[in-house]
């Protein structure tokens, strides 16, 4: 049976100054399976303080995801951001680890550099890969945008040069690449080689950065989550996480965290 997670950062963002206690505040109310952990910039700002609270509130947390810059850093050709972006990813590990995770999702490009430098980003692969295992979590690696060729272009070159590397599918980048036929028909759901899945909705139009944001609710965008997760629920029984936002200053709308969960269940055949 799938089980579905909720990302931390569908509650805290820049919005509530990254207040983490909004997401340990809301959880409990939250009608999912466990959380993916979202690490930010400022997290070792107050690392100490997040780890403690979250120890506390003992909530499951299957999945971490690293710091998006991370990808930013690997795809910088400038002197010291190659070291710094793997010193950074085994401090995001050692947080999984600690968390409980079992995975770790990263992206391996981004930023406004993208994929124009990717051999910055595959020279990097095999140690960012050992550094996962040394901490004992899986590396997963996600379908970002890209500026230049496209996630499935990247993704394939992945699986044939490292073939024990895992894959986050990403519902909205998907459509901002209209890329759902080629992962559907990849093999990738079936033969495990996609170990888990994001879900949020895109609002268009197609390859538009600036449309990235805002994040629709899902069923709101153009990303056909109907239609995906029907297909996807007859290939693949692994996770999946809801990523659509709900976050405010100092609140959470639990609702409509709650209308979305019932969304992915309904899809996938989860009661």
């Amino acid at each position: 049976m799938s089980k579905i997670y909720v990302s931390s950062g569908t509650i805290v963002g820049r919005i509530n100054g990254f207040n983490h206690k909004l997401f340990i505040e809301s959880a409990p109310y939250l009608e999912c399976d466990g959380f993916e952990f979202m690490i930010f910039p400022t997290f070792f700002e107050k690392c100490k303080s997040v780890m403690g609270d979250l120890e506390r509130a003992g909530l499951s947390i299957p999945i971490t995801h690293a710091d998006k810059d991370i990808g930013k850093y690997l795809s910088c050709s400038e002197e010291g951001y190659r070291e710094r972006a793997i010193c950074e990813f085994n401090k995001n590990c050692e947080v999984a680890k600690l968390l409980g995770s079992k995975k770790i999702v990263l992206h391996l490009w981004g930023d406004l550099v993208s994929d124009r430098f990717i051999e910055n980003n595959f020279s990097c692969l095999y140690e960012l890969a050992d550094a996962a295992n040394k901490h004992s979590v899986k590396l997963l690696i996600e379908n970002v945008p890209c500026a230049v060729k496209n996630p499935y272009f990247h993704l394939c070159r992945a699986a044939n040069e490292y073939p024990n590397i895992k894959f986050v599918f990403d519902s909205r980048f998907s459509a901002f690449h209209m890329q759902h036929a080629l992962f559907l028909e990849s093999g990738w759901f079936e033969n495990g080689r996609i170990d888990h899945v994001h879900i949020s909705d895109y609002i268009g139009p197609s390859g538009d950065f600036a449309s990235l944001r805002p994040i629709p609710h899902l069923g709101e965008g153009i990303a056909e989550l109907d239609w995906l997760l029907n297909k996807i629920k007859n290939i693949y029984d692994g996770t999946y996480t809801l990523e659509s936002p709900e976050m405010h200053a100092d609140f959470t709308c639990i609702d409509k965290i709650n209308k979305d969960l019932e969304f992915i269940k309904s899809r996938v055949g989860k009661k």
